[in-house]
């Protein structure tokens, strides 16, 4: 979450993630867990997920700036 509310990302950015099992990442079935990319401020709420802080999940944050 820290990460996220970084200054140097505009208010452009938006923000995605994949989320997976360690065991499914050699099998490269890696895809982005939301339809939509999102701000920073809905990213953080998703962070906050119990479901996320499980133990076996494996996750990566990925950003990029709409024109």
């Amino acid at each position: 979450m820290e990460c996220v509310k970084k200054d140097c990302f505009s208010p452009r950015a938006r923000f995605n993630l994949v989320v997976n099992d360690p065991a499914e990442l050699t099998s490269g079935s890696m895809r982005l867990k939301l339809s939509q990319w999102v701000a920073a401020e809905e990213m953080i709420c998703l962070l906050r997920d119990s479901s996320l802080r499980q133990a076996k999940t494996y996750g990566e944050i990925f950003v990029r700036e709409d024109s």
